[in-house]
């Protein structure tokens, strides 16, 4: 057999092995499938706290909520539902947008976090303990877990995390769908996996990406969808 010969057949072998592991992880469930109620343990987290308006404002008042925390709240109302790499991933673009608007404009910057993965977890964490985000815990399907695993985490923005933070950013772009702390598993999924298909967008150059209707940082325009430079409906 040939060099050429060789090379040909190991190249066929490779396209059908990565054929074969790409069946393979396509007959999987995904993390954010519906499965047996009872062991999928779908629930608020007890690191939730639902507190009262009057509660809320007296932390408002004793400087609990940081004016960087308002566009992480902003992040998940405009997901819907988030987890914390898809906030982060939000978070990160927004930034990167205000940053080149601020210098094209010779506005100020405006105060959106700039946190390590850490970092972010701890503020979501004292968001909810605060009562302006809700933390929703569940385990994924036994096909996918390992031993080491432990039940992942859903975010949404409370009605009082949506007017601190409408109210704070003079943003009113978004409306509060009071349904979000009504929605099963399956409508809250379906936000979960259209804000994971929306974060791999972020990082692309040639497309601007604006999610489900949200603003960009600094802007007053409700853009929806997202497209290639000029292909954008506003």
């Amino acid at each position: 057999m040939s060099i050429t010969e060789t090379k040909a057949k190991t190249v066929k072998d490779r396209q059908e092995q990565i054929q074969t592991e790409m069946m393979r992880l396509l007959n999987l469930p995904s993390a954010y499938s519906v499965w047996d109620a009872q062991k999928m343990d779908f629930k608020i987290s007890r690191s939730t706290r639902l507190l009262t308006v009057g509660e809320i404002e007296l932390n408002h008042m004793a400087g609990k909520y940081p004016k960087s925390d308002m566009h992480i709240l902003k992040a998940v109302h405009a997901l819907g539902f988030a987890t914390k790499a898809h906030i982060m991933a939000l978070l990160r673009y927004w930034k990167k947008c205000d940053e080149e608007e601020a210098l094209g404009s010779g506005r100020e910057r405006l105060n959106i976090p700039e946190l390590t993965d850490k970092e972010l977890w701890g503020r979501i964490m004292e968001l909810c303990r605060y009562g302006v985000l809700i933390r929703r815990e569940f385990w994924p399907p036994e096909e996918i877990r390992k031993p080491s695993d432990t039940a992942r985490s859903v975010f949404h923005v409370s009605a009082s995390g949506a007017s601190m933070y409408k109210t704070i950013l003079s943003d009113n772009t978004l409306s509060f769908d009071q349904r979000l702390a009504y929605m099963n598993e399956e409508d809250v999924f379906r936000y979960v996996l259209t804000g994971m298909a929306a974060a791999s967008f972020f990082g692309e150059r040639l497309c601007i990406f604006r999610p489900f209707p949200c603003i960009g940082p600094g802007r007053q325009k409700k853009i929806s969808g997202f497209g290639r430079n000029k292909g954008i409906t506003e």
